[in-house]
């Protein structure tokens, strides 16, 4: 479910030739330039790429536009169509004018990266690497889509340079592409939705090539509605929109109005809602800066999931903020989802605790992994092990715990100067970003006081569902990444019991900030101590010299934000990561319900945001790893042995994938043809041809004067004309077998030529259309590298001796 104020446009891109989108990667011995392709291993086009052509279109439209409003004397009305291209896709930062200023305008505009329809990607993607077979087919279907081409660079003097030979892969002509494109129309009125929604329509027919080499042919494409938008009604109603309605107002962005808050402490319980995500595009959750790399944290921070949260509940409670701020609501970091016996659970940072010998990659499934807290795990003395820092786990009850890391993807990106039409350093050149690949499901938990729950569900009783929507999340969310689904449920309240302790091990599930008096950020073990005394109403031990009698494994990260109301940098922050783990010893017993109270509350600063959640004595931090559960593996292979999704006549995609289908054929007709001719033996025991016979003359004969005519009714007399004139200067019986040959349309395709019934097809009429229209090539190929390798043994021969 999309948000009412949003419409959502359906694109159709048809490539009317060959084109390019550069991944930026070669393959050593073969192409240079490979095209760039998504999950699926399918060629698509990236949403900045058809985003900024689009703004192009819309630009050229506007300038033409705007040249009538030039002519008023009205300064009001003067550039107005250049501020409806501004306010639809926002500012340019690379323009001179604003790269400086902090205060750039986001567009309303965003788009979906295009790709090939979802059942021809059904049909086309990698599947489990079980099925070889499976795999190998649509491998050669995937292969199907591209094609190598040769290129050279000319110098000045008209001449390729030497050297500079390369090899560009392709995808061909014909490829259908659907996207989606979204508008915001939240801040228009009637008027403005009608004419903003018209103007993006109408530019869409202004683009008209996309990718490299688009000014020497490649990369022209047709860019529509989904439902086929008439551009002559387009262009008609324009010609009576004489002055475009005003652009509206933009909202302050350093409106600090203060929020009411009344303070007011409430110690309910918490009700749990999970909230889960799926990525339908990679996701950039900016962490840091390495080089041209933008770094991606491996979860969401509930810092980017709770204004989410806070807009839809504050259409069923307008004084949800005030209870946000008082601490009443709270949305976790989203975590990558685990596999735990038959269902999902959400991942937890791993404990710093677990060491395991370097250089063990499967350390979670072996019995080497030692836990620091536990006196029943010994370490090998003759291996040197280590904390292990990434991923995340779940504990399973009849299992090991489960852990998972997420593989992140990395995508190269460029800025193109308006002037060079190329990547330059002014603007910004080539970068990268590191993202979590899409796909990929994560999970939050959303915890509301009980009071103020059942408030939610007196008012609304499905507001749940109201968060079941789509949304953009993180960096670079108009174009290529951040568009999630989520989907939100209720949760059973949890049963964790405790029992009355002296000693806490304390597992922080998420990122910790913590101040002293002063309010200074100190991320130390002693100011976690001192924060859990306070809580607990017990001090923890020292030892002679008065430190507290802790044991920690503490890593730390430097939390980087920006306030996009403000426009400016917040303040960075250095907490204590998720994952690290602390033993803290206590003078006095603490009871039960007062660890409940810690673990439910937890520690630290901004813990709506998720910050400061905490697990206390859990298990996978408290026993021996030696007393986990054996790993059982899986024997069974889960291989899928239903038929192969075919594409069916009614399709809106049939006649694309009869071009992919048929496009793999040729290829198969070629690598068949030269498999059945290499040798002069198979020549022999197929057509009977020896060292003498045919002549070169006789063979050219043959060529000419039968391949090309097999359209021809014709060709079975032409024949007869060789077996009656020339019988003599060809083997016995081979003019007969070529007569069979090209006389029955069936006989290329049995056993003995083409042997293609197991050639896979993606429609379901494949392989009886894709042979009446296919025959005359494969026997015309068939007959073509049988007479030219006779003639290249021939000439050997001839030099031989």
């Amino acid at each position: 479910m999309i948000d009412q104020s949003k419409i959502e446009i359906p694109l159709e891109l048809k490539f009317e030739s060959d084109w390019h989108i550069g991944s930026g990667l070669e393959q050593p011995g073969g192409d240079d330039r490979l095209v760039r392709r998504d999950a699926d291993k399918l060629p698509f086009v990236p949403a900045k790429s058809l985003r900024g052509m689009l703004r192009d279109a819309a630009e050229m439209l506007a300038w033409g536009l705007d040249q009538e409003l030039s002519k008023s004397n009205d300064p009001q009305i003067v550039g107005r169509w250049q501020d409806w291209v501004q306010y639809l896709f926002g500012d340019q930062p690379t323009r001179d004018e604003i790269r400086d200023s902090r205060q750039l305008a986001s567009g309303h505009v965003s788009v979906s990266p295009a790709h090939l329809p979802s059942d021809l990607r059904e049909a086309l993607k990698p599947v489990s690497k079980h099925e070889v077979a499976r795999n190998s087919n649509r491998q050669d279907f995937r292969q199907a889509l591209v094609f190598t081409k040769p290129g050279v660079k000319i110098g000045p003097n008209g001449r390729a340079i030497d050297r500079h030979l390369r090899f560009d892969e392709m995808v061909r002509q014909g490829t259908l592409l659907e996207s989606q494109l979204l508008f915001d129309t939240s801040e228009l009125d009637g008027t403005q939705k009608a004419f903003a929604t018209n103007f993006l329509k109408l530019a869409m027919f202004y683009v008209e090539r996309i990718g490299g080499k688009r000014r020497r042919g490649a990369g022209r494409v047709v860019v529509q509605e989904k439902s086929v938008s008439d551009k002559k009604m387009l262009v008609t109603w324009f010609e009576g929109v004489k002055v475009p309605p005003a652009i509206p107002e933009q909202h302050n962005r350093y409106n600090t109005e203060p929020i009411p808050f009344a303070a007011e402490k409430n110690e309910d319980n918490w009700v749990r809602y999970q909230l889960d995500i799926d990525l339908l595009d990679p996701l950039l959750v900016a962490d840091r800066v390495a080089g041209n790399v933008v770094k991606s944290l491996d979860f969401i921070p509930g810092t980017l999931l709770l204004p989410i949260v806070t807009r839809q509940l504050r259409k069923i409670d307008s004084q949800i903020q005030q209870k946000i701020i008082a601490g009443d609501v709270r949305v976790s970091n989203a975590t990558v989802v685990v596999q735990c016996d038959d269902h999902l659970s959400r991942g937890l940072p791993t404990p710093g605790c677990l060491f395991h010998p370097k250089g063990d990659e499967n350390w979670f499934k072996k019995g080497e992994l030692i836990n620091q807290f536990s006196a029943g795990d010994q370490k090998d003395s003759r291996k040197y092990i280590k904390a292990y820092r990434d991923g995340f786990v779940a504990v399973a009850e009849s299992r090991r715990p489960q852990h998972k890391a997420v593989d992140k993807i990395v995508n190269p990106h460029n800025t193109v100067g308006e002037k060079e039409q190329r990547p330059t350093t002014e603007v910004g050149g080539i970068f990268s970003y590191e993202a979590i690949p899409a796909g990929t499901r994560l999970r939050s938990e959303i915890l509301i006081r009980e009071s103020i729950a059942r408030q939610l569900d007196t008012t609304d009783s499905h507001w749940q569902k109201k968060l079941s929507q789509q949304e953009a999340i993180g960096r670079s969310k108009s174009a290529d990444y951040g568009r999630v689904k989520l989907t939100c449920q209720s949760l059973s309240a949890s049963s964790t019991s405790h029992h009355s302790t002296n000693e806490l091990i304390l597992w922080l599930t998420s990122d910790l900030i913590i101040k002293d008096s002063t309010l200074r950020s100190v991320p130390t073990a002693t100011e976690v101590v001192a924060a859990v005394e306070s809580v607990v109403g017990v001090k923890a031990t020292r030892d002679g010299n008065g430190n507290s009698d802790v044991l920690a494994f503490i890593r730390h990260r430097r939390v980087e934000s920006w306030h996009v109301r403000w426009g400016l940098p917040r303040p960075s922050l250095v907490c204590i990561a998720g994952g690290s783990c602390l033993r803290i010893q206590f003078e006095q017993e603490i009871d039960a319900e007062t660890i409940a109270r810690l673990e439910r509350e937890g520690l630290g600063l901004r813990r709506a945001e998720g910050f400061g959640t905490v697990l206390i004595n859990h298990p996978l931090t408290t026993k021996p790893v030696t007393s986990w559960p054996e790993e059982s593996e899986d024997s069974t292979k889960k291989v899928d042995d239903s038929p192969e999704k075919l594409i069916e006549k009614r399709s809106p995609h049939f006649d694309y994938a009869r071009q992919i289908e048929k496009t793999l054929w040729q290829r198969k007709i070629q690598h068949r043809c030269m498999e059945l001719i290499s040798k002069p033996d198979q020549r022999k025991a197929m057509f009977q041809f020896t060292n003498e016979k045919p002549n070169p003359a006789q063979a050219a004969l043959l060529r000419n004067q039968v391949c090309q005519k097999l359209k021809s009714d014709q060709r079975t007399k032409i024949l007869d004309k060789l077996l009656e004139k020339r019988n003599e200067k060809w083997p016995n019986s081979t003019l007969d077998t070529i007569r069979d040959l090209i006389s029955d349309k069936h006989k290329v395709w049995n056993d003995s030529y083409m042997k293609c019934k197991d050639w896979p097809t993606l429609t379901v009429t494949g392989q009886s259309e894709l042979q009446e229209l296919l025959w005359e090539e494969a026997v015309r190929t068939l007959l073509g590298q049988l007479l030219k390798s006779h003639q290249r043994d021939r000439e050997k021969r001839r030099e031989t001796n």
